[in-house]
């Protein structure tokens, strides 16, 4: 097990502070959390972000997520790279479209969809926001 696989929370709580001491700002997920640890990571918090505004820029995932915008960056490449998301050029904005068919990427999950988990977690559409092509709602079971 690699140090960023076992200490990466603390490790990232510890940035998260340090941001917020220096920027006046508390990130969302210091907010959201009182002990320091949600339940998914941060490709999932994008992704779900994503399903709600797929047109959303890397400064308001940022926000949204409580993480630099080159982290987020980084993320939707590997995502990108990974099959679960496209990113579609749009004048001098990106919007993503989201793989809801893609399997999710663990074992224990891997019996369930990218769209099964946003169906289940994510809040609806934002008014106004435009659902990216490809990322319409997966039927329900």
């Amino acid at each position: 097990m690699s140090f960023g696989s076992c200490h990466g929370n603390g490790l990232q709580i510890f940035l998260e502070a340090m941001k917020a001491s220096t920027d006046g700002a508390a990130g969302s997920t210091e907010r959201a959390t009182s002990n320091g640890w949600t339940f998914f990571s941060n490709y999932g918090h994008i992704l779900l972000a994503l399903a709600q505004d797929p047109a959303a820029r890397l400064r308001d995932l940022a926000e949204r997520v409580g993480i630099t915008e080159r982290a987020v960056h980084r993320l939707l490449s590997e995502m990108e790279s990974a099959g679960v998301i496209t990113r579609h050029r749009e004048g001098r904005r990106n919007s993503y479209s989201i793989r809801r068919g893609g399997k999710l990427r663990h074992p224990i999950e891997h019996h369930r969809t990218v769209g099964d988990l946003i169906d289940l977690i994510a809040p609806p559409l934002r008014r106004g926001a435009k659902r990216a092509a490809g990322s319409a709602p997966s039927p329900r079971p």
